[in-house]
């Protein structure tokens, strides 16, 4: 619960950041501080810091999410954006499948849960690097 209440909190805080300020710089700074909130969820000593750091996990992940969902359109050229958005969406539902089934197999080969919140925060890292190398079409 907390991290859905996190969730709609951080859509709206990362609409309001995009209105002041460049929607992939906005976007990079979530994404970085997506995957410290996760680190700081791993290593919380106390139930209160971890419902607290849940909540920010809930607020800077889904405001990555609306931030994907602003920058997509500029990726494409007008006649095949539609395409290209659909793709992009559809390729995130197919990792929303996958992920829970490798995260199962992965606990049944004895990884910890703390391990795969930190390997989850690394992969969210690599975002930053793939946003720094996003060209908006010139179209």
């Amino acid at each position: 619960m907390t991290i859905s209440i996190g969730g709609t909190i951080g859509s709206l805080i990362f609409g309001f950041l995009v209105s002041k300020f460049a929607p992939k710089s906005t976007l990079m700074a979530f994404v970085v501080l997506s995957s410290l909130a996760i680190i700081g969820f791993v290593f919380s000593p106390t139930l209160m810091l971890a419902l607290v750091f849940a909540i920010l996990v809930g607020s800077l992940v889904n405001g990555c999410i609306t931030g994907l969902y602003t920058i997509n359109p500029t990726l494409y050229a007008p006649e095949v954006r539609s395409t290209g958005v659909g793709t992009a969406i559809g390729v995130g539902r197919i990792g929303s499948i996958v992920s829970p089934i490798l995260a199962g197999k992965l606990l049944d080969m004895g990884i910890g849960k703390d391990d795969l919140y930190l390997g989850a925060s690394g992969f969210i890292l690599l975002t930053v690097v793939a946003l720094y190398f996003l060209k908006p079409n010139e179209r």
